[in-house]
């Protein structure tokens, strides 16, 4: 059964930031869940990164560097904005977001080769854009263009190209 959608009326300045935690209700069917991100799921993110990411790194730069992707990731992970998604009590993958007053940014989403393409990901993705529409919040995310496969994911969920760099497309989500 699912939920009708509504959008929140925007009411400025009302802030964004609710802190990472369980991002979607179970779907039974699926038995998706999300918990937390804690300091002890370190080497599963990098592993889970590394998998679902090498690919669309080495299309865009031609190759993948191991030591020097994770390092950067390593720079750039904020656990308490990190949350862990859970398939049939599997940690299967992850989504990190960076919040602020007017907006939610989803900095990184990655799911295990062999649970993409299992609705994972989409659940997490629309449980985010349920909650920054209740909250009035801008919702914006960039993608890489060697990405192909979550970029049509985001267009799918109502997410448009705003803007272009030289390996990135940048979407806001527009219902």
């Amino acid at each position: 059964e699912k939920r009708s959608r509504r959008r929140a009326r925007s009411v400025r300045g009302q802030r964004c930031m609710t802190g990472a935690g369980r991002i979607s209700k179970s779907m039974q069917e699926h038995d998706n869940t999300s918990r937390p991100a804690v300091p002890e799921d370190l080497p599963f993110l990098r592993r889970c990164f590394l998998a679902a990411m090498a690919d669309s790194i080495t299309a865009c730069w031609g190759r993948c560097d191991e030591a020097q992707e994770l390092a950067k990731f390593d720079g750039q992970l904020a656990i308490q904005g990190t949350t862990v998604l859970v398939r049939d009590g599997s940690d299967v993958g992850f989504v990190m977001l960076t919040e602020n007053q007017h907006s939610i940014q989803i900095h990184t989403v990655c799911i295990s080769p062999d649970f993409q393409g299992h609705g994972v990901g989409t659940e997490a993705i629309q449980a985010i854009v349920d909650r920054a529409d209740r909250a009035g919040c801008n919702l914006i995310l960039s993608v890489l263009k060697s990405n192909g496969r979550a970029e049509a994911l985001y267009q799918r969920l109502g997410f448009s190209v705003v803007a272009d760099s030289v390996h990135h497309r940048h979407l806001r989500h527009t219902g």
